[in-house]
């Protein structure tokens, strides 16, 4: 059908998405190019899903949130809702980090952590005035000429606090492109969907255009229930296992934005950006990351069918994870010296982490262990890699394991492992 809109002549097609189809044209006046989207399908849920949007961009204006100019119906076909947006002549997010990456070599990291936390003080701004995307992707993000990043398409936007749209949207309605949603989008919970759920969705940005792939590779081929269960059982890799070249910290700070609990991510768009500026400004983070109680804590949530045996190590182990505060940097220590206690803090977490998964049953392929012999086969693992593992590393690991042997009353072992981290300290320049 030929659109026929008073005041604007259309030049050719943009694109089209679900709700309505998007043309470059000329608006007369003011003069001026704009991007002009025409409801392309008809019904009252998506005709209200349209206005909705006009009102949303009408209450947003911000230099990273491509705006509404003006709105109304066509002349011919009935009166179909069409809205004249800002024309933003560039590619999708994702086209313009990999195009920019090519280019530059070693400069892209920055300027890429310097779009996407424009990105979240414009998704920031919009929380501010009771909205939330719940759509945010790189197809949805256009980067102008100038290096400015422009947000668009609010068309499944919530407003909240509107009762209206609340029972607009029905009770576990699915509304978002999957491998970008949060937990509580997948499985319909709309009265848990906040900003944190736009929080979720910038950290897959984030670590799309850091190492070229999805946290959850796969999910854009699956349907809700696949993503259900994937996101259920698996944690995304970190991004350092994708990209090495990835500072630690940066992989703190979009893997924080990635948890699947929204308490756990950052509790505003603001808050995730303002941790991005402190690591371009090399000032310490605030994200931190997780300890080793909590890893532990989300195996034994994984795997429940363990041992009680096993189920007392776990707590021996997070009580003996005491020793790992050593390891926590004040933010008045210099940067080098964080990275580094960082290095060291990461070390014995995977440590821990491969000792518990041996007794995984999917690992362990339906041996059964005991603590014992998990801790014996954790010791030998440890004197096999003493020449690759740092002083404080192994002086840390080995009074963690003496402290567990100890619990379960096996003294000459715990004995042993506790002298020889007193030796390691009192030899290892980088124990304070």
């Amino acid at each position: 059908m030929n659109v026929d809109i008073s005041g604007f002549t259309i030049e050719r097609t943009l694109g089209e998405g679900a709700m309505g189809r998007v043309y470059l044209a000329t608006q007369k006046e003011p003069h001026r190019r704009v991007a002009l989207k025409v409801l392309t399908h008809r019904g009252d849920a998506l005709v209200q899903r349209f206005q909705r949007e006009a009102e949303s961009l009408a209450m947003l204006e911000h230099e990273n949130i491509a705006r509404v100019y003006s709105s109304g119906q066509t002349n011919n076909g009935g009166g179909i809702p069409w809205l004249a947006m800002e024309y933003v002549d560039g590619p999708n997010l994702r086209d313009y980090v990999l195009a920019f990456k090519n280019q530059t070599g070693k400069g892209w990291l920055n300027t890429a952590l310097e779009i996407v936390a424009d990105i979240a003080q414009g998704i920031h701004f919009a929380h501010t005035r009771g909205v939330i995307h719940r759509d945010l992707k790189p197809a949805n993000i256009l980067v102008a000429k100038d290096g400015v990043p422009k947000i668009l398409d609010f068309g499944v936007a919530h407003l909240i606090g509107d009762s209206e749209f609340t029972a607009m949207t029905r009770a576990g309605e699915i509304l978002g492109t999957i491998p970008y949603m949060s937990w509580e989008q997948l499985i319909g919970d709309n009265h848990r969907v906040d900003s944190r759920s736009d929080v979720y969705s910038l950290g897959v940005i984030a670590y799309e255009l850091l190492c070229d792939e999805l946290p959850h590779p796969g999910l854009e081929r699956t349907t809700i229930l696949g993503a259900i269960e994937r996101l259920s059982r698996d944690l995304p890799a970190n991004l350092r296992s994708k990209n090495s070249e990835i500072p630690k910290d940066v992989e703190t700070i979009v893997m924080k934005a990635l948890e699947r609990d929204p308490a756990r991510r950052y509790q505003s768009a603001s808050e995730f950006a303002a941790d991005i500026h402190r690591y371009l400004d090399q000032r310490p983070i605030e994200a931190r990351p997780p300890s080793p109680g909590y890893l532990i804590g989300l195996f034994a949530r994984r795997h429940k069918a363990l041992s009680s045996a096993l189920a007392f190590s776990a707590v021996a182990l997070i009580a003996a994870s005491a020793v790992s505060a050593y390891f926590a940097v004040s933010e008045f220590k210099a940067r080098a010296e964080a990275e580094r206690r960082a290095d060291e803090f990461n070390s014995v977490n995977q440590f821990l982490e491969n000792m518990l998964s041996a007794a995984d049953p999917e690992v362990a392929q339906g041996e059964n262990f005991t603590v014992r012999e998990l801790l014996d086969e954790a010791t030998l693992a440890l004197k096999k890699s003493d020449d690759s593992t740092p002083a404080g590393v192994g002086a840390a690991i080995r009074q963690t394991l003496g402290k567990t042997y100890t619990h379960l009353a096996v003294h000459q072992p715990a004995q042993k492992l506790l002298n020889d981290a007193r030796e390691l300290i009192k030899n290892s320049e980088d124990w304070p």
